[in-house]
């Protein structure tokens, strides 16, 4: 696995990710206000379900951040950007339609874009869309399945 960059080194090369840095009080709020309606799920909860048939893990860190740390296991990468335009074809149905019910698991850097990227694919309709509470340094540091080679 590739090692992880210090937090500081990362601020100061400048990727360091929105979400890891203090967020302003009007984002803030909006964070807020996502959480109460998004299904918050701890890190364990994706640990137990990501391999079960049918769930989608989706990571919606930017590719520069996957590059620096890798991805869980079996997660696809849709940047928080681009989440409500590249959904699509892994919600496909065979014969046509998407499948809105689909478990989807949503994760970030440290858990404030995934609850916006949650909460924006509730009002498309998803059904089953939990943002998982968690740390990506936590995920590793828990010894947790870890891809870098994609």
């Amino acid at each position: 696995m590739k090692s992880l960059i210090p937090p500081l080194a990362l601020l100061f090369s400048g990727l360091m990710p929105l979400s890891a840095c203090a967020l302003q009080p009007e984002l803030q709020a909006l964070v807020d206000e996502a959480k109460a309606e998004v299904d918050m799920v701890p890190m364990q909860r994706l640990a137990e379900v990501r391999e079960q048939e049918g769930v989608l893990v989706i990571d919606i860190r930017e590719p520069t951040e996957l590059e620096l740390s890798g991805r869980v296991e079996g997660a696809v990468n849709i940047p928080r950007g681009m989440i409500e335009f590249n959904i699509w074809p892994y919600v496909e149905r065979e014969g046509g339609g998407h499948d809105k019910s689909r478990p989807i698991y949503i994760y970030c850097q440290s858990g404030s874009r995934s609850v916006l990227a949650a909460q924006s694919l509730q009002r498309l309709g998803f059904e089953q869309v939990h943002a998982v509470k968690m740390r990506f340094e936590e995920w590793v540091d828990a010894g947790l399945p870890v891809e870098d080679d994609f």
